[in-house]
């Protein structure tokens, strides 16, 4: 898999994250609206099983850095 799609997977995730907190956040609670989620759900069903431990990983490190 190329590493661009996994670069730009992260940071469509992140950017996805941080809107999210953004806008839906309310005095330290979750956000109840979670974008981010269809941005790796959509990139898991374009590649084969043996490549989603990486995006999965991205992703997971991308919404660490939306949180703060």
């Amino acid at each position: 898999m190329p590493w661009t799609r996994v670069a730009a997977t992260g940071l469509a995730y992140l950017i996805a994250s941080a809107t999210a907190m953004a806008l839906t956040r309310f005095e330290g609670g979750a956000a109840f609206l979670w974008v981010a989620n269809a941005v790796l759900l959509a990139s898991l069903m374009t590649v084969p099983c043996r490549h989603w431990s990486v995006l999965v990983a991205v992703c997971w490190l991308a919404g660490a850095a939306a949180a703060g």
